[in-house]
């Protein structure tokens, strides 16, 4: 009983570990595509508020 409740525990750890490695791969790959991205800056005065940029929401400062 103890060695199958251990091959349950051990296949358990193989899918978490393989479902955890393809989602760094995922990450790395997204991370990678975009540094060679130019990046976009706002250039709005902080009482400006724009529909696009996500730092000129309102009740940020």
């Amino acid at each position: 009983m103890a060695k199958y409740l251990a091959q349950i525990i051990v296949m358990g750890v193989q899918v978490v570990g393989r479902a955890f490695a393809r989602a760094l791969r995922q990450e790395f790959a997204g991370v990678s595509h975009q540094l060679g991205r130019p990046r976009v800056k706002c250039g709005l005065l902080r009482t400006e508020r724009s529909p696009t940029c996500p730092h000129s929401q309102p009740g940020r400062s």
